[in-house]
């Protein structure tokens, strides 16, 4: 890493962008509420340099130039951003390839195009503008694997926020991981109205990163507020993470009710109806449970039978 320049003008992550003010202003806030710096060329001291040359020396100066590529909105019907976009994202490569970050904007269906040199080159986030709290976690992880993140929670611990919104991030991450990544491996390919329901429970879950960081963001509050905020989102997040497992519960279920019918059907007599009716029993048991971890550990286990029972009929 480049020596850092004066320090009225150590930027953590410099934002390079278009016209969209409104995502920009977004991603300061967000960035800033972690306890890191983020900000645009034109934020910074010129140094009596002209344009081109202040890109230069901020994109070597940063720790993470953060490349916000979106349509452009001065013309019609485009697929690409605007030129000058382009032209600091091939600075970025130049200069801190490794080290970049590419945010690449999705709008009903189609991405903004990227030059062929920067696919693959460099690491790039898709992001729908709508949903822009969806871009939280993936945003994060990126931040924390680069090493800044862990630094900027310990300044900002000395105000004791550092190390509740660390805990939560650990938390949120771990359901995100264990949770809804297992609950979609468990999916049937080609089951699209599970996967649209696991998709929306999901969102939902993003939906928790986004309440705390506003309440960061926006509010200021205090580190007791942010403890009770913390778990409430934790609760709802643990809540969402249930639900995508009983999406997937019901899923495997449909396709062993299926697989019954077909049998009874085809005049050959099954001789598994026991692990059938044990599945069914424990789905049952499962959406019953008072507790979102014993409802978790249900569904779990309802799969876990499903599947004897499909593999047992099937003779696997």
């Amino acid at each position: 890493m480049a020596a850092r320049s004066n320090a009225g003008d150590v930027v953590d992550v410099l934002i390079l962008h278009g016209m969209s003010k409104n995502i920009v202003d977004y991603l300061k806030d967000l960035i800033g509420s972690l306890g890191l710096r983020a900000a645009t060329v034109l934020d910074l001291p010129s140094h009596k340099k002209p344009q081109e040359q202040r890109v230069d020396y901020y994109i070597k100066d940063c720790l993470i130039p953060l490349v916000l590529v979106t349509f452009d909105e001065s013309e019609k019907n485009t697929t690409k951003a605007r030129p000058n976009v382009y032209d600091e994202m091939a600075r970025c490569r130049q200069f801190k390839r490794s080290d970049t970050l590419v945010l690449q904007e999705m709008r009903e269906g189609r991405l903004v195009e990227l030059p062929s040199n920067v696919l693959g080159q460099l690491v790039t986030v898709q992001f729908d503008a709508a949903l822009l709290h969806n871009l939280v976690p993936p945003l994060l992880t990126e931040l924390r694997g680069r090493g800044l993140l862990l630094g900027a929670l310990t300044r900002r611990g000395a105000g004791e926020n550092g190390g509740l919104l660390g805990d939560f991030l650990e938390r949120m991450d771990q359901l995100w991981e264990k949770e809804f990544d297992e609950a979609w491996d468990n999916l049937h390919r080609l089951d699209y109205d599970a996967e649209r329901e696991l998709a929306l429970a999901l969102d939902h879950f993003f939906q928790q990163y986004h309440s705390v960081f506003r309440a960061l963001i926006q509010e200021q509050c205090p580190a007791h507020e942010l403890q009770s905020l913390c778990a409430a989102a934790y609760a709802q997040a643990l809540q969402w993470a249930a639900r995508a497992w009983e999406h997937a519960a019901d899923a495997k279920m449909i396709k062993a009710d299926t697989l019954h019918k077909q049998i009874g059907q085809s005049g050959r007599r099954s001789k598994h109806h026991k692990p059938y009716n044990d599945a069914a029993n424990q789905l049952r048991k499962a959406k019953k449970a008072a507790e979102e971890k014993d409802k978790i550990a249900g569904f779990k286990k309802a799969i876990h039978l499903v599947n004897r029972y499909m593999e047992t009929e099937n003779g696997i």
